[in-house]
């Protein structure tokens, strides 16, 4: 319960595409440093709360043909608060239990050492919740909800839906049916849901399907007539190197099917 204090630094790079109307039309090549410290608590083994300070720095580079996207190397002072419940009884198909994890954070570009554009607010609940019908079938589902409050985002803190990793870096979430971060925008709630059945001890089978939407403000996430889609089945192996799953996709906005392969654990 008394408050830990907390220190992380990391580092990603990777390329990614940018997409119009569901095609590649360029590339480009993502690096960002980042550094901060926190104070935590741990409630009952099941509980985490605590917030921080950030320092991070993005680089985007590479030719890129959408004018929202731009050439840049910007540093960020941000400001974060989290929770974190998890009392699932096991990470690889749960059968009983729920998470949840929520994260509010505030962005402030810095244009200079002494003078820090308008702040944004970005603010991302999520739950998930496990459930068993039998000794062989189970499902889980999950909820999340996303929300840019202030002005635009600078791009690399927009919210991303696709592919189906876990715990990327920023507001990067899962979305079966389309490719990572082929969609983006400034609010977006989606919901999914996993049916799985062990054919036998450590074999499963899982069916996949997700909703969602990705809109300009919160108002037009309930009222949007434009409703992404996806839907795939997976086979997972619960290896000794952890799970070890190929799945396929699909959505129905579009005619290509999508390969995701996994090997161990999210952490």
């Amino acid at each position: 319960f008394i408050p830990a204090f907390g220190f992380k630094s990391d580092f990603h790079q990777f390329n990614a595409n940018v997409y119009e109307n569901g095609s590649p039309i360029s590339e480009y090549t993502y690096t960002d440093f980042g550094t901060e410290i926190f104070l935590h608590s741990t409630l009952w083994d099941l509980y985490t709360i605590g917030g921080g300070v950030r320092f991070e720095n993005i680089d985007i580079s590479e030719p890129i043909l959408r004018s929202e996207i731009q050439e840049s190397n910007t540093t960020y002072l941000n400001y974060f608060g989290f929770i974190d419940f998890d009392s699932f009884d096991r990470t690889y198909k749960p059968t009983s239990g729920f998470q949840l994890n929520g994260e509010f954070k505030l962005i402030s570009e810095q244009i200079d050492f002494k003078t820090y554009a308008e702040p944004i607010s970005i603010l991302h609940i999520q739950y998930d919740q496990a459930f068993c019908f039998s000794d062989r079938v189970g499902a889980r589902t999950r909820i999340l909800g996303a929300t840019t409050i202030g002005p635009n985002a600078p791009y690399p803190y927009s919210i991303f839906l696709g592919s189906m990793g876990e715990n990327y870096t920023q507001h990067i979430f899962p979305f079966v049916g389309y490719r990572y971060m082929e969609l983006f925008g400034r609010n977006a709630l989606t919901f999914r849901a996993d049916v799985w059945y062990e054919a036998f001890p450590n074999h499963f089978f899982t069916a996949i399907a997700n909703v969602g939407t990705l809109e300009a403000t919160v108002d037009e996430l309930f009222n949007s007539s434009v409703i992404l889609d996806g839907y795939g089945i997976s086979y997972g192996y619960k290896s000794p190197l952890g799970p070890l799953e190929i799945t396929l996709s699909k959505s129905s906005n579009h005619s290509r099917i999508d390969t995701y392969v996994r090997l161990g654990f999210w952490f």
